[in-house]
């Protein structure tokens, strides 16, 4: 008896997003991560024509990290500078401010969730309070999927891949960036996971035993953070 063996063939996985994923290149031609004021003054020569987009600096979670990748991919903040500060009067001169300045207000883009009351949640059956990532999508996600598929936004195609992309990554991302619990139980896990996204990018936060602290070193790994939340967005 003859037995013939096929090569297994790793089935290609296409993006879905080849667009935006060109758009989110983190290289310093596209993106500029800094701390502070200083960068404005060459902002003109800069990858955001302009546009600034700020969060918080110090450490980094995966929720403003994929927020800030994410509000990138829309037309109004195509390629946007991200300015990393809690100086209020900065945050105040911003286009955008996303995880830090205490308010939620879409009118103008402001898209904190730490503030006392905050309980929006992405809604169509969906009730995890979200978290500045989650902001986002809920806003621009449908913006970002259609531009890709090249489908207006009303497109019922559009709408099922915004809702089983909320459902199958951001949703969780929120829900553990808000402490939230996958199990309605009170029982003490039987192993810790370090291996989800989340976890992943707050280890790219610098040492606190690495004598360099400066914030060029911070805003180098927020920028892969980015970087690695954004991908495993375009693979979702």
């Amino acid at each position: 008896r003859v037995v013939t063996f096929l090569p297994r063939v790793r089935p290609q996985i296409l993006n879905p997003f080849p667009m935006a994923a060109a758009a989110g290149a983190t290289s310093p031609k596209r993106l500029r991560v800094y701390s502070s004021a200083a960068g404005d003054a060459d902002s003109s020569n800069g990858a955001g024509n302009g546009r600034r987009v700020g969060t918080h600096n110090g450490s980094f979670h995966c929720d403003e990290a994929l927020g800030c990748f994410l509000i990138r991919l829309t037309s109004q903040f195509a390629g946007a500078d991200v300015v990393r500060t809690r100086d209020s009067q900065i945050l105040d001169s911003l286009e955008a401010v996303l995880d830090v300045g205490g308010v939620y207000d879409p009118s103008r883009h402001r898209y904190d969730h730490h503030q006392k009351g905050f309980n929006e949640v992405f809604g169509h059956g969906f009730n995890t309070k979200l978290s500045s990532a989650g902001l986002v999508y809920k806003h621009f996600g449908k913006e970002i999927i259609a531009k890709e598929l090249q489908l207006n936004e009303e497109h019922e195609d559009v709408h099922r891949v915004y809702l089983a992309i909320y459902k199958s990554f951001v949703e969780a991302l929120d829900a553990i960036d808000n402490g939230i619990n996958q199990y309605d139980t009170e029982q003490t896990p039987k192993y810790v996971n370090n291996t989800h996204l989340s976890s992943r990018v707050g280890r790219l936060n610098p040492d606190w035993t690495d004598p360099d602290q400066s914030p060029e070193k911070e805003n180098a790994a927020f920028q892969q953070a980015m970087a690695l939340a954004g991908s495993e967005f375009m693979e979702v």
